[in-house]
């Protein structure tokens, strides 16, 4: 519903769970495109590889359920067209990876620009996956609601990602083992770091993060804590959509 619809970020290592993650974030979805920049994350749904036939396709199942998976060719030129694509369907899930190349510093392409800040009016829920997150535009950075990091390595990268989301410390951020991920909401009294049950695909909230800060970064996460919950892919802590 287009006012539920908000914007989300996917951060980390390449290799840690990133795509994983937001295949099953958009399981709920009946509507879902994958901007796969780099052409290799996403296999859920039909993989389109050039404009044409993505056209030709989308004229046929834009009012219908479909997962699309687009590789783009030249993905910087293609992307404003795609987005004006996005726009005048509605009412859909939009993955975008690499979402650094199209929204840096105070830059985003234009018609990206419109679905960042208007894309709740008309249904679309968009997801931004980046391993840079330091390269992350103003804009996007500020309208992202609900944040999944995984580990990042790098002082500068943690140390953004910290000022960002407000009470979590960057070394937290460093010190995430594969597969486990922060999971913040702005506005929430909590966030989680969290690991998904692939037997389950439920999620496994294993340490309360602004709580137990200071034990999580003096020893490892297992030692923190115990599993303090279950919860649905959507649902680990209160990430009730804006």
């Amino acid at each position: 519903m287009a006012d539920q619809a908000i914007v989300r970020a996917v951060v980390g290592l390449r290799g840690y769970g990133k795509s994983t993650k937001v295949t099953a974030l958009a399981k709920p979805f009946p509507r879902v495109f994958y901007y796969d920049t780099l052409g290799d994350d996403y296999t859920d749904g039909i993989i389109v590889r050039d404009r044409k036939t993505l056209e030709r396709f989308w004229l046929g199942v834009y009012r219908l359920p479909f997962r699309i998976v687009y590789r783009p060719t030249d993905p910087v030129a293609e992307f404003p067209r795609i987005c004006e694509l996005i726009w005048e369907c509605g009412n859909l899930l939009f993955v975008v990876d690499e979402v650094q190349m199209y929204s840096h510093g105070p830059w985003s392409v234009p018609a990206f620009t419109k679905i960042i800040t208007g894309g709740r009016h008309a249904g679309i829920d968009l997801v931004g996956v980046t391993q840079a997150p330091r390269k992350l535009g103003e804009l996007l950075r500020s309208q992202a609601h609900e944040w999944f990091v995984f580990g990042v390595r790098e002082p500068d990268q943690a140390h953004y990602l910290s000022e960002r989301l407000a009470g979590v410390p960057d070394d937290v951020f460093r010190m995430l083992e594969k597969y486990h991920y922060v999971h913040y909401v702005d506005g929430a009294d909590e966030c989680w770091i969290c690991l998904d049950d692939p037997a389950t695909g439920r999620t496994l909230k294993l340490v309360s993060v602004l709580r137990d800060a200071k034990a999580l970064i003096s020893g490892p996460a297992s030692d923190s804590g115990q599993h303090a919950d279950t919860c649905g892919p959507l649902e680990c802590g209160p990430a009730d959509r804006a």
